[in-house]
């Protein structure tokens, strides 16, 4: 962030949403934290660019929410969130595909404030779900749901939709 320019200026608002953070500084990442930033990284467009490795590491071990992202058809070539959930998972030997998922969803929901809202099946919040087809019955469940490049079934607010396209 150039020398913590925005926040130096008290232009770095509490709970900013920053997608990409493609430039980040050591620095920059307990600014980020005391902000409560959350950073939404998307690996298509990451490939894309071939921009230098994403801090996912630094990012968590500072506390700092991690969501994914698609970007747009400008620097990936669709906007299937199953393609960036395996680019994710492929460029992080660290991350489980339960971690995968949980930035795609919860993750993604306290990046845009609404994690009391959705991102978790809970009684309360809104039952917006999608069904994937189970690709091997022995593998992880969640490993199943990264397999997946397709929707088969959309649920907004409890009741079914058609598939988008």
């Amino acid at each position: 962030m150039k020398k913590n320019f925005l926040y130096r200026n008290r232009l770095l608002p509490k709970n900013i949403l920053m997608v990409h953070a493609n430039c980040l500084e050591t620095d920059d990442l307990p600014i980020l934290r005391e902000r409560e930033a959350s950073v939404v990284h998307c690996p298509g467009s990451h490939r894309y660019f071939d921009h230098p490795r994403f801090l996912y590491g630094m990012l968590k071990e500072e506390g700092i929410n991690i969501a994914l992202g698609t970007d747009s058809l400008a620097s990936n070539s669709d906007l299937n969130m199953f393609k960036e959930m395996q680019y994710c998972l492929d460029s992080f030997a660290e991350l489980t595909p339960r971690d995968v998922l949980q930035m795609a969803t919860l993750c993604g929901a306290k990046a845009l404030q609404m994690e009391k809202k959705i991102g978790t099946l809970e009684i309360g919040k809104e039952a917006d779900i999608i069904g994937v087809k189970i690709q091997s019955p022995k593998a992880d469940p969640y490993e199943n749901v990264l397999m997946n490049t397709k929707v088969n079934l959309y649920m907004k607010r409890g009741k079914e939709w058609p598939i988008p396209h």
